[in-house]
């Protein structure tokens, strides 16, 4: 059995232990689509032919792009290492050999790329050739790639009472009396538990731990995110409050921190949303107008130690999605999964087409989405998940929300609602951009997951679950390019 078989069928086995393990809880979602996943994982392992087809689809692809990159001295030592690549996959051949051969033709075609001038294109000759090479991208992201040991269970009901007797003095008697972990969670796990204090009152709270698995760019951390939330609450945003937070991983093996639970129910799920009522569309509107107009006061003792960059607070929007911008490159970069001709195209796009936008940036949600709004009785209760916040530019809130609304007279409600709110208009361009910025991330995230998931020891199958979806941002990112380009020429 070949070391890539087994780990996924360990992964399989973990994922199955984990459901056993829950009492009093139905198989949940994530697992069964891990478990799903796995099973479709192995069973397109045999899939060699279409391996053979993809291979000679990019040979191809590479020869039409070096004819158009030219034969100056940069230029060519790739035509060279092309012209010493086999134009066909042997048949019945090893599967490392093809696999590896495949990754070489990537490499090479992301180095085209790169030298072809990209998004400059006087002739119209490259266009065509990298929506073919987004295409190719996304069929070879249906080929598996290639290991890891079972993540250690902790006491996570001895871990909060113990935490919270030692951070908060109003709790020093305090005792877990009820207690429920959610399933799933990438970066990190939510635990509902019930605090009973010495004085026999009840505190109903929210614990968010970290997995020790960190997806996305870097200088998140629980620890900037309390803080952050502890300036949002003093500055009246609707956020849960933030109670303590625990940083000694020494001896919990993990930081945590911990909220009064809110009130309510979400908006929508990630996949899904129903179409909203005028006075939600409006209450929408009106914290998201509070959340971007929000004063940012870098000498704020909980802001200096929140996650932000409040270095940038003196600075252009143009910046500060720039510096953003470079972060994901960063951790593009870091993964050593630089063979990526359809990422290499995005982001020289995106480098070449910053909004010029002099205006200070705002404080950005990342994913001010209905999955992350609580509600109650048409009343918005909180807004969740700060980890992805940011300073930059206000479209990218209202791109990734808009997008979302299922009716498209919404968004136009939505964004009257936000401007009489004290919100600022955006322009058609800057949403346009954000939704090729988004794909763009979220393509990177999930390669990454699914990079982490065959190299990392202790990591479950929901990584490789959520790598499974590479395809869908994949194929969005040419077409938002497209869009983009289109909303800059009106």
């Amino acid at each position: 059995m070949n070391l890539e078989r087994r780990r996924l069928l360990e992964a399989m086995a973990e994922s199955i232990n984990r459901i056993s393990r829950r009492y009093d809880v139905p198989a949940s979602d994530m697992d069964h689509m891990a478990a799903m996943t796995v099973a479709s994982e192995l069973s397109r392992r045999d899939e060699e032919d279409r391996a053979q087809h993809i291979y000679g689809q990019g040979y191809l692809l590479a020869g039409r792009l070096a004819a158009l990159v030219g034969q100056d001295e940069a230029s060519k030592p790739l035509i060279a290492h092309l012209d010493g690549l086999p134009t066909t996959l042997e048949k019945n051949g090893d599967q490392a050999s093809a696999r590896d051969l495949l990754d070489t033709l990537k490499t090479l075609l992301a180095s085209l790329v790169a030298r072809s001038g990209y998004p400059a294109d006087p002739t119209g000759a490259l266009q065509p050739v990298m929506t073919s090479l987004f295409q190719w991208e996304c069929d070879l992201l249906k080929l598996p790639e290639p290991h890891s040991t079972p993540p250690q269970t902790r006491d996570v009901k001895e871990m909060l009472e113990s935490s919270a007797r030692k951070r908060v003095p109003d709790l020093a008697g305090a005792r877990v009396v009820d207690f429920n972990s959610l399933i799933g969670g990438f970066a990190n796990e939510t635990t509902l538990f019930k605090l009973e204090d010495g004085q026999g009152r009840i505190w109903d709270l929210v614990s968010r731990a970290g997995t020790g698995l960190q997806l996305g760019i870097e200088g998140r951390d629980l620890g900037g995110e309390y803080h952050l939330l502890r300036y949002l609450h003093a500055h009246d945003i609707l956020v849960a409050e933030p109670i303590w937070h625990e940083g000694d991983v020494e001896r919990y093996g993990t930081q945590f921190l911990v909220t009064r639970k809110l009130e309510g129910k979400n908006f929508g799920t990630v996949v899904h949303a129903e179409r909203l009522r005028s006075s939600q569309l409006r209450a929408l509107a009106v914290q998201l107008a509070k959340i971007h107009s929000m004063p940012l006061d870098a000498t704020d003792p909980d802001l200096g130690k929140s996650h932000l960059d409040t270095a940038l607070i003196g600075a252009s929007t143009t910046d500060a999605v720039g510096d953003y911008l470079e972060r994901w490159i960063r951790l593009w970069r870091s993964t050593g999964l630089e063979n990526s001709p359809s990422i290499e195209a995005t982001m020289q796009w995106l480098r070449a087409n910053l909004p010029q936008n002099a205006e200070a940036p705002v404080l950005v949600h990342g994913d001010y989405a209905l999955h992350n709004i609580m509600i109650q009785d048409d009343r918005i209760t909180g807004i969740l998940d700060w980890e992805m916040s940011h300073l930059g530019d206000r479209a990218e809130d209202l791109a990734g929300l808009l997008a979302s609304f299922p009716d498209a007279d919404d968004a136009a409600t939505f964004m009257q609602y936000y401007i009489e709110a004290g919100g600022k208009p955006v322009t058609a361009f800057q949403r346009e951009y954000c939704n090729v910025f988004r794909y763009f991330g979220m393509y990177v995230v999930m390669l990454e997951s699914e990079f982490r998931f065959y190299t990392l020891s202790g990591v479950h199958p929901e990584l490789l679950v959520l790598g499974s979806f590479v395809q869908t941002p994949a194929s969005r990112m040419a077409q938002a390019i497209e869009k983009a380009e289109q909303a800059r020429a009106l």
